[in-house]
């Protein structure tokens, strides 16, 4: 595999998301890895938005890690609400608004 800024960002990416899956004792299935990677990655392109970067490419720059660590902190916010709901029987209906 080639050592390029997009392949680093993937396997920093990937090491995170197995991490995060066995903290909240997720099975690492490709179907949860689709949906966790357009999670986290949606949420890093929404902190680069916020913090005045529209051009941030992860193709040709390395993810800063304050993007890294808001995305995680986001998509670990929704696992909590997720479990909460599946717990409950509360719907999760409006949590993004």
């Amino acid at each position: 595999m080639e050592n390029t800024i997009a392949n680093q960002n993937a396997v920093r990416l990937a090491h995170l998301s197995t991490v995060f899956c066995l903290l909240n004792g997720l099975p690492a299935t490709q179907e949860l890895a689709h949906i966790l990677a357009g999670a986290v990655m949606a949420n890093i392109g929404k902190w680069y938005k916020e913090n005045g970067r529209e051009d941030f490419d992860p193709q040709t720059e390395l993810i800063c890690d304050d993007a890294i660590k808001a995305a995680f902190a986001r998509v670990q916010e929704i696992a909590v609400l997720a479990s909460i709901s599946a717990q409950t029987g509360i719907g999760m209906e409006g949590f993004n608004d």
